[in-house]
């Protein structure tokens, strides 16, 4: 991020961004991301009270960077952010697949990149599945990030028979 800070993202009407700042807008925050990363690989369900645990004992934590964006009183995107001493960090951020081409997801960046620079970042990260299906590198592409390096997971499924592994059958 350059020296001076990110202007606020220019709303359509009808759309709004705020803290998720109760316990209920939480569970919103987390109702919208799990239904955002419903299908995308490696994602796996969780009941809010595991979310909460997993987030509080994360480096940065910090509610007041956690933000909805509505549109029309609905939650439609969410964002949660974290303020690392080495810089700003996206930890999740989901728009629901029918609200998905309106830079809800953009205007949620903007918001967190104004906020943690204000707080004196200079530089935020993310990690994200570049082979994602919902164009996820474009989005953060369009705020302004760039990748920095990429990396590669691989798993072989392993069946067990007998007791023993069954080998690998090459062709």
């Amino acid at each position: 991020m350059n020296g001076k800070r990110p202007s606020p993202p220019q709303l359509r009407a009808g759309t709004e961004i705020r803290i998720a700042a109760c316990d209920d807008d939480r569970r919103r925050l987390h109702a919208v991301l799990e239904e955002a990363l419903s299908g995308h690989w490696n994602h796996h369900r969780r009941a809010f009270e595991e979310f909460w645990a997993d987030q509080r004992q994360r480096d940065g934590h910090d509610p007041s960077l956690w933000w909805i964006a509505e549109v029309e009183g609905t939650p439609a995107a969410v964002l949660v952010a974290r303020s690392q001493p080495d810089r700003g960090w996206i930890a999740w951020l989901g728009t629901e697949q029918r609200y998905r081409g309106r830079g809800l997801a953009h205007c949620l960046l903007l918001t967190a990149f104004a906020e943690l620079k204000a707080r004196g970042h200079h530089m935020v990260g993310v990690d994200v599945d570049s082979a994602n299906a919902t164009n996820a590198t474009g989005v953060y592409e369009a705020a302004g990030m760039r990748a920095l390096g990429q990396a590669d997971q691989w798993q072989r499924d392993i069946t067990v028979s007998g007791g023993s592994v069954e080998p690998l059958r090459v062709r």
